[in-house]
């Protein structure tokens, strides 16, 4: 590692764009006025440091001096795409969560509505029951009507064999 890329980010602050995009002048700790070349693994380091530094104390801007106004203003719209990006993924997730409440409200509705229904069901089923059980309390006792009718008819005929039995012993004699 060079001693461009030792420094602390004590120099961040002193440094200022020149006049070539590509350059920038800093003090050094001895006092000492130069020109760094930013190369693409400076770029590279930058960003990286504006990245970990956006994540960890989000005061990119004051970081960014140190490059040019074109790669700051590079540097500006990635960071831009990323925050419109990180403010439609939550928008989407704030739609799916609303989407997801919505549907677990229906899902609620139409649970209500079929333990209505199965309410509903009971209760029919109770009074068909019930129903069916008076008929069959009806349906007993109309047989039992009959079986005593029934008794009464074979009382009758055999009365009915018992009179016409007299009736021809009393003609025959």
């Amino acid at each position: 590692m060079d001693s461009r890329h030792a420094r602390g980010t004590e120099n961040f602050a002193s440094a200022q764009p020149t006049e070539d995009a590509r350059t920038c002048s800093t003090s050094t700790p001895a006092g000492k006025d130069e020109q760094i070349e930013a190369t693409e693994a400076d770029k590279a380091l930058i960003s990286f440091r504006i990245d970990q530094i956006t994540r960890e104390d989000g005061d990119w801007r004051f970081h960014c001096e140190l490059v040019s106004e074109g790669f700051q203003k590079r540097i500006f719209e990635r960071l831009d795409k990323r925050s419109e990006v990180t403010e439609a993924k939550v928008e989407l997730m704030h739609m799916e969560i609303e989407g997801s409440q919505k549907y677990m409200k229906a899902l609620e509705k139409r649970l209500d509505a079929a333990e209505q229904c199965n309410e509903e069901l009971k209760k029919r089923i109770e009074e068909a029951e019930n129903r069916a059980n008076g008929m069959m309390s009806g349906m007993m006792s109309g047989m039992n009507r009959l079986w005593g009718l029934e008794r009464s008819i074979q009382t009758l005929e055999g009365l009915t064999q018992g009179l016409v039995r007299l009736l021809m012993r009393h003609f025959a004699a």
